[in-house]
């Protein structure tokens, strides 16, 4: 028998022939049709394989005449549930290709194209592959991978030490240096450099109730609870100028704030334009991350504070506030069984006598 050695496919390209593929499309039909038997399927085979070798003596088949010729012995051997059942199969085959290529706007489907399930390649389509400015999509899920793998490359290039130091003391450096680096550089251009004054930044996180530190210091070294709400939502907004798509940040906001701040913090994200955010209230949940320190201070840009106004937010001072409050470390007790045997365990309070979870609660 003298097959041929490729095989047409329906892009125009070449591939392989393989028997197997053949043998797969028939047995498939078969077990469909309830009428699989292995002699069967070996005689079909043969007939096909036979057809194939007689036709395509000089030339390659292609993929379509291959599957027009196991329809042809189908019903030559008068299996017709098993024709129909592969005639439905190739109309089914079909209709999912023609929904790929609508999904990525293209004629033809690459080998990548074809592994997606019309599910995934929607998802695909929708939220990763490059478009034009009309919405158009212009890159395929290969070109897609092609380009993740060459910024992978990049990220390893990048991450060779002796580049990566000399990146960040040319670019990035300023960014770490804020807390780190320029802080200390800070103390010691002015003399601040001692053991108890590192004492006390380390003890307190914060530079702002140790009386040695200077004011114009303490303006400029804040952490995220000495930030107002209101400009962590600003720079999120600012930032996102500079973003092709959309961002969210963490609002971190302490212990004393009260609902009707979250409600405001919410309204003037919407008033931006802002996409999403995410509102961390301090203690908000047991167990807790605890602010080292009391704020005594909370820092307002004067920008933003206009911009409130001009979306009639209410901007309540929270510098009157007593923030010196500790927040006692309580024992917590399960609500269900009145065990103190709680543990904190995948984000989720666990009761360890009854089994009572926060996250079954939400």
């Amino acid at each position: 028998m003298n097959l041929p050695s490729k095989v047409i496919k329906r892009e125009n390209y070449l591939q392989d022939f393989k028997i197997e593929k053949i043998e797969n499309a028939i047995k498939k039909a078969l077990i469909a049709s309830n009428k699989f038997e292995e002699n069967l399927l070996k005689n079909l085979l043969n007939q096909v394989l036979n057809k194939i070798s007689q036709k395509f003596k000089d030339k390659y088949p292609h993929v379509e005449e291959i599957q027009d010729i196991i329809e042809q012995v189908l019903i030559e051997n008068n299996l017709y549930e098993t024709a129909k059942a592969f005639i439905l199969y190739r109309k089914e085959r079909e209709k999912i290709r023609e929904e790929k290529k609508k999904i990525l706007n293209k004629e033809f489907l690459d080998e990548i194209d074809r592994r997606f399930s019309i599910n995934a390649l929607r998802v695909v389509a929708s939220r990763y592959l490059l478009r034009d400015e009309n919405g158009k999509i212009i890159e395929t899920p290969k070109q897609l991978f092609e380009r993740v793998v060459a910024l992978i490359v990049i990220l390893d290039i990048l991450y060779d030490e002796k580049f990566l130091i000399k990146m960040v003391n040319k670019k990035f450096m300023k960014m770490k240096a804020l807390y780190d680096y320029e802080l200390e550089i800070q103390l010691k251009e002015r003399g601040l450099y001692k053991e108890e004054v590192i004492k006390k930044i380390s003890e307190s996180g914060s530079i702002q109730n140790i009386e040695e530190i200077p004011n114009d210091m303490k303006e400029y070294f804040v952490t995220v609870y000495e930030i107002s709400w209101q400009d962590h939502l600003r720079a999120q907004y600012e930032f996102s100028f500079w973003v092709d798509n959309g961002i969210s940040k963490t609002i971190n906001m302490p212990f004393e704030t009260s609902w009707k701040d979250i409600l405001n913090a919410f309204y003037f994200a919407y008033k931006l334009g802002l996409k999403g955010i995410t509102i961390f209230r301090e203690c908000s949940k047991l167990p807790v991350y605890k602010f080292k320190h009391s704020i005594k201070k909370i820092f307002y840009n004067e920008k933003t504070l206009e911009m409130l106004k001009s979306f009639s937010v209410e901007v309540k001072s929270l510098e009157e506030k007593d923030f010196s409050k500790k927040i006692e470390n309580k024992i917590f007790r399960c609500p269900n069984c009145g065990s103190n045997l709680i543990v904190f365990r995948e984000n989720c309070l666990n009761c360890l006598e009854c089994g009572w979870n926060t996250c079954l609660l939400g």
